[in-house]
């Protein structure tokens, strides 16, 4: 361990965590049931508050893997935000699949990967977790780094009335 290099820029979508107040948001990327599984608890265990997954269209994963994701990923609710060009039968399985929980999760549609993240992003709440399922892991990292920069460098508001 004594080389680790913990920027994300290293290694992007290898569950890159960046804090955003009290909340975290993990970049990783999409990847079959199996280990999903281990992601999510890892990432579940990060903050006490909502979960919002951000899914891209998942084209390296099997279409007969979609109705477990989809499962997985709508576990205790939520927030779904899907983006980008999904095959009429390919989004029916992860729908299919985020429904069948007990509590199903909201499910959204943004255009593409960046609106998604803003959208994500815009709806973090104190001890939120969200997980980014990154179709471009590094174009991901470098908008939720310029993000965080902007939110922490914003105009300072003075106490008082306005």
């Amino acid at each position: 361990m004594i080389g680790h290099d913990p920027r994300p820029e290293s290694m992007p979508g290898s569950f890159n965590v960046f804090d955003v107040g009290t909340s975290k948001v993990i970049v990783d990327r999409p990847m079959p049931s199996w280990f999903l599984r281990m992601t999510l608890r890892a990432a579940a265990g990060l903050g006490a508050g909502r979960q919002i997954h951000v899914i891209g269209p998942m084209t390296d994963i099997s279409s007969d893997d979609l109705l477990e994701i989809g499962r997985l990923l709508g576990r205790g609710g939520g927030i779904m935000i899907v983006h980008g060009n999904w095959g009429h039968e390919r989004l029916r399985l992860l729908r299919q699949g985020a429904a069948a929980n007990d509590v199903p999760p909201i499910i959204l549609q943004a255009a593409d990967e960046r609106s998604a993240i803003h959208q994500g992003m815009a709806m973090l709440r104190a001890n939120d977790v969200m997980l980014v399922l990154a179709v471009d892991a590094s174009m991901v990292i470098r908008l939720i780094a310029s993000s965080i920069r902007r939110h922490r460098n914003g105009f300072p508001q003075t106490a008082g009335a306005a």
